[in-house]
């Protein structure tokens, strides 16, 4: 009896869990019913028990736009893409708050440069991959229809055939290569404080000699060094525009 008894509490442990609705799930109807601040706790304590995800980052994105926290909105794009840098509606989201917030980066590159950039950044890594084992596959192709063809015509079609696969490989691979190193390299933040004091030294500016110039929320920068004392921890950053300076670790959330 105490068997049945305890095989049946499990089993409606289990159905109850099958029933409950999924905390991701509960964050959406919340944010249906302009719950945004449940909304926001739901979907961190779903990153907190199952782990993230570029669609739990958007959501979040989304949330803190409706409560007008520019900072948090850019940051959870920027971890979205990162995760998941085809994912469009964040990239779209994100360039859409930017411009709402008067954010423009210069990143020092051409706008050849850039344009590529997003395109590349469009696909994921894993993406990328696939794509060059296909090439791959279609060279091996090429090279064994130029080795085993008996008609020139066709000898031809699989040289250039391959050439063109190898090409396209190496291509694939490369920007494979590119993702993955900029998704992973988790040396960029944004700036959260409003407006954040950079300093010229790793300290706060004792003057106004010191103080190298100030950035808003949103801004994203690119973390160089860091110094940490007893009190605090320093980061010295570099700009879009390539500006340097030091920012306290309190003014910047690492995507």
């Amino acid at each position: 009896m105490t068997r049945f008894a305890s095989l049946l509490i499990i089993a409606l442990t289990a159905l109850h869990m099958l029933a409950a609705p999924s905390l991701t799930e509960e964050a959406r109807q919340a944010y249906a019913h302009e719950d945004y601040n449940r909304a926001l706790q739901l979907w961190q304590q779903a990153v907190k028990q199952q782990g993230t995800s570029t669609d739990v980052y958007y959501n979040m994105g989304n949330a803190y736009y409706k409560l007008k926290d520019m900072g948090h909105a850019i940051l959870c794009y920027e971890r979205a893409l990162a995760l998941d840098p085809g994912n469009r509606d964040a990239r779209y989201n994100l360039e859409f708050v930017r411009e709402r917030a008067a954010i423009s980066e210069d990143h020092g590159s051409t706008y050849f440069a850039d344009k590529l950039s997003n395109v590349v950044c469009r696909l994921s890594s894993n993406t990328w991959a696939v794509w060059g084992i296909i090439t791959l596959l279609l060279l091996m192709g090429g090279v064994a229809l130029y080795v085993f063809a008996d008609q020139l015509r066709w000898r031809k079609l699989g040289f250039f055939g391959a050439l063109t696969m190898l090409v396209l490989c190496v291509l694939c691979n490369v920007c494979a290569h590119y993702v993955y190193t900029r998704s992973t390299a988790h040396d960029k933040a944004i700036v959260m404080a409003a407006p954040a004091t950079l300093s010229t030294a790793p300290r706060m500016p004792k003057d106004t000699t010191e103080v190298a110039f100030t950035l808003g929320v949103g801004f994203k920068v690119t973390i160089l060094d860091s110094v940490a004392s007893k009190s605090d921890k320093w980061i010295n950053v570099r700009t879009g525009d390539n500006r340097k300076a030091w920012i306290n670790s309190s003014d910047i959330e690492i995507i």
